[in-house]
């Protein structure tokens, strides 16, 4: 499913269910394989300027008002009321 010279990577894997056979796709394919985790960036200055930055804005800005609300059903329906640019806010589809 990677095409040769592709990467991947694995994000979300503390849980540790699954197995990634890596030897089986770098042999054959050259692929760039990467595994992420927050906790080698949490302690970036990088990082802390984005948490205060999104902090800030969460208490200081206003929020988009939800404007038009869909059932799962009405999905057609919710992307012509996207595409026909009357929406202002937040489009919301319920899955009930």
């Amino acid at each position: 499913m990677i095409r040769p010279m592709g990467r991947l990577v694995i994000y979300g894997y503390a849980g540790g269910k699954g197995f990634v056979n890596r030897s089986d796709m770098v042999v054959f394919k050259s692929l760039t394989i990467n595994h992420f985790s927050v906790y080698t960036v949490m302690e970036r200055e990088e990082y802390k300027q984005a948490t205060d930055f999104l902090e800030n804005w969460l208490h200081t800005e206003e929020i988009i008002p939800v404007t038009k609300t869909f059932r799962l059903e009405e999905i057609t329906a919710a992307h012509h009321w996207i595409e026909s640019q009357r929406s202002y806010g937040k489009v919301i589809l319920v899955m009930k």
